[in-house]
């Protein structure tokens, strides 16, 4: 057998809620590290975003100290720039004391300066950031940061100038694109990894569950085996003493009487318990499977429980005839139907009979169990395939255990068998057992 179906088999022989908790704790951790990666990634693109900026910024200080120990009333072209001063995208303004526009290089640029000025009006000589959009001789809509600041070019009869420095921003734009888009394609991807992730989390946080499931499993197996041997011997010893319960005291023989029920009630509850084991372990492909004759099955099957049904008095019909002979494990199906057709003559009220049903269908064959006794609200109608539980109300016979329909669910699922419920109140029960042949 392969690891996956392996796995797979295992992971069937867990129950409903055990499953149903992986998903719920799939669910929070993938959300959980979604959140917390989509929280992480909004603060590398803002961190990403604040360096450019600031290199920028940077770039145009350096630009502008640069420029203040040139001479650049009398280098007036790109060309005549060094090349580590000038690049393109870039522009140098050159203001006059006044705020009048004496020369540009490199790419125009508005003549939008704004001079910073204090209370009193005075020109402060500090730096000022900007950045302008406008559209260009070629009708291109341009975006561009600016630094402006005022400077001494220590040149003879030469004021303050201003100079403002400029960089177009496209480049600097298209580098954010560039990173958010991968961070963007990253988040679109990561939901699957993050189930991935989170699923084998939720299997790292269950597995303590896991192994206690497995353990108490095995503790019912080997726990109703082992109870077989002195349940024997408790039940031969009790049979023998009420053989000779003439000659006890009327007292003891009811001590001994209901001790001995008490033993028939807690043998049942044991080979119950053994069957539910074995259902869990059982797997199709280790099974022997052989040609059944249904029609010859359900009879035999019938006249067993013809004694169990007369003493509630309820009758037992058998009806209908197939003529398919599906390929499946017998002992499978008769332990599946025995459990349905206890559970029916159980609740059928009395001079009412169980109606046993055989049909053909194109993918199935179909055998119904119809009793005409209190019905199973809809509420209940899942929850009576739980172990132990038993519908209360619906009941006159409370010496079951509540396992058989248990035990059919477990054998139904490992061997693609369907069981079908159809219950009204008041109205009685059918199951249907759906065999592929």
């Amino acid at each position: 057998m392969s690891w996956g179906k392996k796995k797979k088999e295992n992971m069937n022989n867990y129950p409903k809620t055990l499953k149903r908790a992986r998903l719920q704790w799939t669910a929070i951790f993938t959300v959980s590290i979604f959140a917390i990666v989509l929280f992480f990634s909004i603060f590398i693109i803002r961190i990403q975003h604040t360096t450019i900026d600031a290199r920028l910024d940077s770039r145009l200080i350096e630009l502008t100290n640069l420029s203040q120990n040139l001479d650049l009333f009398r280098i007036q072209s790109e060309e005549s720039l060094p090349s580590f001063l000038f690049e393109e995208g870039q522009s140098i303004q050159v203001y006059g004391p006044g705020g009048n526009l004496r020369f540009t290089i490199g790419q125009r640029l508005p003549e939008n300066l704004k001079l910073p000025k204090d209370d009193e009006g005075e020109r402060l000589k500090e730096r000022l950031f900007q950045t302008i959009r406008f559209v260009d001789k070629d009708g291109n809509t341009r975006e561009v940061r600016t630094y402006a600041r005022v400077i001494n070019p220590k040149l003879p009869g030469m004021g303050d100038i201003i100079v403002r420095t400029g960089i177009d921003v496209k480049g600097v734009n298209e580098e954010k694109a560039v990173f958010r888009t991968r961070v963007i394609t990253f988040l679109l991807i990561f939901p699957l990894l993050s189930f991935i992730m989170a699923y084998l989390l939720a299997g790292m946080v269950l597995q303590p569950v896991k192994e206690n499931y497995n353990l108490l499993r095995k503790f019912s197996f080997d726990a109703s085996h082992e109870l077989k041997t002195p349940l024997a011997i408790i039940q031969m010893s009790t049979g023998m003493l009420l053989s000779k319960k003439e000659d006890l005291e009327e007292s003891v023989s009811k001590k001994l009487l209901s001790i001995d029920n008490a033993t028939q009630r807690m043998d049942r509850l044991v080979k119950q318990l053994l069957q539910l084991a074995r259902a869990q372990e059982y797997h199709e492909n280790t099974s022997l499977k052989e040609r059944i004759d249904m029609n010859h099955m359900i009879a035999e099957l019938a006249a067993e429980y013809e004694v169990y049904a007369q003493k509630k008095a309820v009758g037992l019909v058998v009806l209908g005839n197939i003529e398919r002979k599906p390929l499946t494990d017998k002992n499978i199906i008769r332990m599946i139907m025995g459990n349905i057709v206890e559970n029916a003559i159980k609740f059928s009220p009395e001079k009412r009979p169980v109606e046993i049903r055989l049909e053909d269908s194109k993918n199935f064959i179909i055998i119904r169990v119809k009793d005409y006794g209190p019905g199973i609200p809809k509420n209940e109608q899942e929850r009576i395939f739980e172990r132990f539980y038993k519908v209360d109300q619906s009941r006159h016979d409370h010496s079951g255990s509540g396992m058989g329909l248990s035990i059919v669910r477990e054998y139904a699922k490992k061997t693609g068998i369907k069981i079908e419920l159809e219950s009204e109140p008041g109205s009685g029960t059918q199951f249907s057992v759906k065999i592929p042949c």
